[in-house]
């Protein structure tokens, strides 16, 4: 669970998710697989995502001027 990005939102909820899951203590190692994959990748798209829009806001302000 360490990988797991504390500031992001989509892992803290499936964090949240996980450690309230029955299931979750007779299937600890899957449910970290599955954050560690799923909602990884999901938060890095997420962070490359916003790395886009930030430089796209640089270029419009540039423009803007």
């Amino acid at each position: 669970m360490e990988k797991v990005c504390e500031k992001c939102e989509v892992c803290q909820d499936m964090l949240e998710i996980l450690r309230t899951c029955s299931e979750y203590e007779r299937q600890e190692q899957r449910y970290k697989d599955a954050v560690d994959i799923l909602y990884l990748e999901k938060c890095h798209e997420v962070n490359r995502l916003q790395d886009e829009i930030k430089e796209l806001r640089k270029e419009q302000e540039k423009n803007a001027n």
